[in-house]
């Protein structure tokens, strides 16, 4: 069944221009050639990251390639940081409904996020997080699970001392305790601390969201 109208001369052209071949720009996707062929078919929706990687492979922008896929733009979505997390060693999260604060704003394509939006201060999760990127979790304590269903993940913590990291969870060496290691090699760990909550990241915006901040006046 179709579910969209692609202007398949636009994408033909603009790939023989670019990549050359379908498949080519299928293997860049990272799709086999029947998802590829779907998506020029329009029976198959694009993701945005498959968009964002398509438009840079066709040298195209990326508001030109979804209009010619059929797809249509949502219009963006400006939502207040709740505040930061730490990819370092200390951090604090801001009350969303307080009026004391001045925190930046995001422009959000996928329309709102209804947990915490935290935007990351430090380099210690590189190279897979960076300074400035924003992920988000949710803000709903009854959703919370035991942090030791969470071993292994990298998660947000906060700790008893206040701290709110993004780290990898590991179970401590003491009963009760955890440790929280970075992905950057030259950055200790810390060992044995005892936390409040760990949450999952359920949303990552790409690195490119960081170019759309802006200071709230």
């Amino acid at each position: 069944m179709k579910i969209r109208t692609v202007n398949r001369d636009w994408l033909v052209a603009a790939i023989k221009a670019s990549v050359k071949t379908q498949r080519a720009l299928a293997k860049g996707l990272g799709l086999d050639d029947s998802r590829m062929t779907e998506i020029l078919k329009g029976t198959r929706r694009v993701r945005i990251s498959e968009a964002e990687t398509m438009a840079r492979l066709l040298q195209k922008p990326q508001a030109e390639v979804m209009e010619a896929l059929g797809e249509l733009q949502p219009e963006p979505v400006f939502q207040k940081l709740n505040g930061y997390v730490g990819a370092s060693e200390e951090v604090i999260i801001f009350d969303y409904a307080s009026e004391d604060y001045s925190l930046d704003e995001v422009e959000m394509r996928i329309g709102s996020f209804a947990g915490l939006l935290l935007q990351i201060r430090g380099d210690s999760m590189s190279p897979r997080y960076f300074d400035g990127e924003i992920i988000g979790i949710h803000s709903d304590e009854d959703l919370d699970v035991a942090p030791e269903k969470l071993l292994g993940q990298e998660v947000v913590a906060r700790c008893m001392d206040g701290r709110v990291l993004l780290k990898v969870l590991q179970a401590g060496r003491t009963p009760g305790t955890y440790s929280l290691i970075s992905l950057n090699p030259r950055v200790p760990p810390l060992i044995d601390l005892e936390i409040v909550w760990a949450r999952e990241i359920e949303l990552r915006l790409p690195a490119r969201a960081k170019r759309t901040i802006f200071r709230s006046s």
